[in-house]
């Protein structure tokens, strides 16, 4: 019976470790929109930070007028809504609380 237990928990471990794979394997999302109406979608690579994100947010807002806000999706799948007149304590605490 101990024998059993241990590979149980051996293959949760295994479980585990695949589930985790494939969350830090996900991309970030970047959702642009005009109002209720999605404009497009830019998919961050694996490899750059959520600040590389957050910046590439900023220069798309500067850099078109017509966007109103933009919703960004991290590993997690935890969706984060970055409006053209967000603060600075704003994006410190989506940076810190994004994966």
């Amino acid at each position: 019976m101990h024998l059993s237990i241990l590979y149980h928990q051996g293959l949760w471990k295994a479980m585990n470790t695949e589930s985790a794979r494939q969350v830090t394997n996900r991309p970030r999302k970047i959702t642009l929109f005009n109002g209720h109406e999605t404009l497009s979608e830019l998919v961050i690579p694996v490899q750059q930070s959520n600040r590389d994100a957050m910046r590439v947010i900023e220069t798309e807002l500067g850099r078109t007028p017509v966007l109103t806000h933009a919703i960004f999706r991290d590993r997690n799948g935890t969706e984060w809504m970055v409006r053209r007149d967000i603060g600075i304590l704003q994006k410190l605490r989506i940076l810190l609380l994004s994966k």
